[in-house]
């Protein structure tokens, strides 16, 4: 076998391996999505999205808009001195997903009246170190 033949046998068996190294291969498709606009109250709950806590900023006081991927999800908001509630949203592709959540007041929890004060006890401030010990 000649060295130019070798050449020819070892680039047509790397032109797999390049093919599959620089892309050429079908691409997965983008996952569908659509939007979730949520509405909760109070609105110092916290919110989370099958089992992870969402962060969201409402300067306005109205709804969020929450993009979402397509399917089931399930819907938790807390807050304190309120019962928890849950729902499970059905996100489909096209349509927005609209949920409003009010959460009832907790009968067994304590009143801020009843509550202890979290600074009882504790000093109204610091009195300053003295110069030298």
């Amino acid at each position: 076998m000649t060295v130019q033949a070798v050449r020819v046998s070892l680039l047509l068996l790397s032109v797999p391996w390049l093919a599959a190294l620089t892309g050429c291969h079908p691409q997965v498709p983008p996952t569908p999505t659509s939007t979730l606009v949520l509405t909760v109250s109070p609105q110092s709950s916290s919110v989370l999205l099958d089992e992870q806590p969402l962060l969201i900023r409402s300067t306005t006081g109205g709804p969020a808009r929450l993009r979402l991927a397509v399917g089931p999800h399930r819907l938790e908001v807390r807050a304190l001195g309120h019962l928890s509630a849950y729902r499970d949203v059905d996100v489909r592709a096209g349509v927005d997903a609209a949920v409003s959540v009010t959460l009832r007041p907790d009968p067994d929890a304590e009143s801020d009246a009843s509550a202890p004060s979290p600074t009882l006890g504790l000093p109204a401030a610091v009195p300053p170190l003295p110069d030298k010990l």
